[in-house]
C-alpha cells in the first residue's frame, strides 16, 4: 500500500524533480554560455578575433545560452503548474461541478489562463479528469456525488486527500480520491 503522507500523482513528482534539477543545471549552463558568448563578442568588437570562427563562435555560444534560458522558463512553468494544481484541487473539492469561468473568478485570473492551465494539467496527467469544452467544466469520471437520503446506511468517513488536499467521503474500508486518484485509507501505513 502506498504511503499516504507522501502520495502525489507520479507525473507531478517526475515533473517537479525535472523542474528542480533542471533549473539548477539550466542556470549554471546559461551563465557559462552567456559569459563565454559575451567575452567572444567583446573580443570581436575590440578587434582581437582573427579569423571567421572566432567571429562566429560567440553568437553560437549566445544561442546556446538562449536555449538554456528557454529550458529555465519551462522549469518555472512546471513549478507554477504544480502550485496551481493544488489551488484548483481545493476549489474542485468544495464544488466539483464548478465551471471554469467560476474557478477563474475564484482565483482572480483570466478565464483563458485558467483554461490553458487546466488543459496543460490534463495533458500532463495531473488531474484524473478532462475538460468538457462545450460546458466549460472539468469532468471527473470517478466522481460520485454522495447520497444523503439515508446517511445511516453508509459507514462513511471524511478524509483529506494526501495527494491534492481534496476532502473526500470514503467507506471505512478505503477508496481512491475522486479528483486525483490517490489511494485513501483510514489505517496508518505499516512500517516494514
Amino acid at each position: 500500500m502506498a504511503n499516504q503522507q507522501h502520495y502525489r500523482p507520479i507525473r507531478i513528482t517526475i515533473d517537479l524533480w525535472v523542474a528542480r534539477i533542471g533549473s539548477v543545471i539550466g542556470w549554471v549552463w546559461f551563465v557559462f554560455w552567456a559569459l563565454m558568448g559575451v567575452t567572444g563578442v567583446g573580443m570581436w568588437v575590440f578587434g582581437q578575433a582573427k579569423d571567421a570562427a572566432e567571429k562566429i563562435l560567440p553568437f553560437f555560444l549566445l544561442g546556446l545560452a538562449a536555449l538554456h534560458w528557454l529550458f529555465i522558463r519551462f522549469c518555472r512553468r512546471t513549478k507554477d503548474l504544480e502550485l496551481d494544481f493544488h489551488l484548483y484541487c481545493a476549489i474542485f473539492a468544495k464544488e466539483p461541478n464548478k465551471s471554469i469561468p467560476e474557478v477563474a473568478k475564484a482565483v482572480n485570473e483570466p478565464v483563458s489562463d485558467v483554461m490553458a492551465n487546466l488543459t496543460e494539467m490534463c495533458r500532463r496527467g495531473y488531474f484524473n479528469g478532462y475538460i468538457d469544452h462545450r460546458t466549460q467544466c472539468m469532468v471527473f469520471p470517478h466522481y460520485r456525488p454522495e447520497k444523503t437520503e439515508h446517511p445511516e446506511e453508509k459507514d462513511l468517513c471524511v478524509i483529506q486527500c494526501p495527494g491534492c488536499g481534496a476532502v473526500n467521503a470514503i467507506a471505512k474500508t478505503g477508496d481512491a480520491c475522486k479528483y486525483c486518484g490517490a489511494p485513501l485509507n483510514l489505517e496508518p501505513p505499516e512500517n516494514t
